[in-house]
């Protein structure tokens, strides 16, 4: 089962950084990456079951939320190659805060799913890591 983990210490308190990144449905801190994220359906952006489409390409649907542990997990639905459901199969994604320090954050993205082969491994890396540097930016700004 391929998996990637990424994680970045932000230079700002966790309710900051929560504040960012606790709906599900705002990609507003990742503008670099997220050039798009439309609401699927009526369910808001903190209950499991809100759906977002990012980019106009991929789906993403909200599987866990926990405001009390700055975190929730999702699935990805729909998406192109290499993470395309022909392709990558359960796919799970993970993401956390954590306090570090009076002012500091972790951030960790995770995900892990079913596939053939690695192709997804590279390109998911390359996502989580720039959406936490988006985070983190956002955050110092």
């Amino acid at each position: 089962m391929p998996d990637v983990h990424a994680s970045l210490v932000i230079d700002a308190p966790i309710a900051q950084v929560w504040e960012q990144i606790k709906d599900f449905h705002d990609f507003s801190w990742a503008p670099g990456i997220v050039t798009s994220c439309e609401d699927v359906g009526d369910t808001p952006g903190n209950a499991p079951g809100a759906k977002r489409l990012i980019n106009e390409a991929l789906v993403d649907r909200l599987l866990e939320y926990d405001a009390g542990a700055h975190g929730y997990k999702y699935a990805i639905e729909e998406a192109p190659s290499p993470v395309s459901p022909a392709e990558v199969s359960n796919f799970v994604g993970h993401l956390r805060l954590s306090p570090t320090g009076d002012n500091q954050t972790l951030a960790e993205y995770s995900g892990s799913w079913e596939a053939q082969d690695d192709a997804a491994v590279e390109f998911m890396d390359g996502i989580y890591s720039g959406l936490l540097k988006e985070l983190a930016q956002q955050a110092n700004s």
